[in-house]
């Protein structure tokens, strides 16, 4: 019987309370960066994004602002909304764990391409062919990586399994300034 690989940084059965205590914590402390990065990008004046929830239909009230619902429809990207000069932005948010070595450093991390499912792919290439800011937006280590859709496109279509450190890397958002500002200024020697 082949064993699934454990995930660094998730517990060892993803079916137990504790990872699933563990994933919504990690869940609810992105969101909340994510929101922080989209607010600086309002103040900034470069952009107007906001987190997009999933097709759920309330089934039963809990009491205490808490409800049991089901999933009607597949969800679209986690961000949508619109840069000051009018291009639409979609965008979806990963998370990235990692493990550390036997010597305390940080393993090599990265993101396994399977986790952006195929409509997401399409919504992102979608934006993309119309002229949009689209990207997926990797979160890591307490720093984003607006990742633009073309290099993750082009990893797909060669059949990469997932992106690496290298990969990503290069697309740190600057702390000082906001996060899309990099994929919102022309870069030297590209048109607009």
């Amino acid at each position: 019987m082949a064993t699934q690989r454990r995930i660094p940084g998730i517990p060892g059965n993803a079916h137990t309370p504790e990872a699933q205590r563990h994933r919504a914590k990690v869940g609810a402390s992105t969101e909340e960066h994510v929101d922080a990065l989209n607010a600086a990008c309002a103040r900034a004046g470069l952009a107007w994004v906001h987190r997009v929830s999933s097709h759920v239909r309330i089934t039963r009230n809990l009491g205490g602002a808490r409800v049991e619902g089901v999933l009607v429809r597949k969800s679209v990207v986690d961000l949508m909304g619109h840069t000051a000069d009018g291009r639409a932005i979609a965008a979806d948010v990963k998370h990235v764990s990692t493990g550390h070595l036997a010597d305390g450093r940080e393993a090599a991390w990265r993101l396994p391409l399977d986790r952006i499912e195929e409509h997401q792919r399409a919504m992102l290439e979608c934006c993309h062919r119309a002229g949009g800011v689209a990207f997926v937006l990797v979160v890591h280590g307490g720093h984003a990586y607006p990742v633009p859709w073309p290099v993750v496109a082009d990893a797909i279509a060669k059949g990469a399994a997932s992106l690496g450190q290298d990969v990503i890397e290069p697309h740190r958002a600057d702390p000082r300034r906001a996060y899309l500002a990099t994929l919102l200024t022309p870069r030297p020697g590209s048109a607009g």
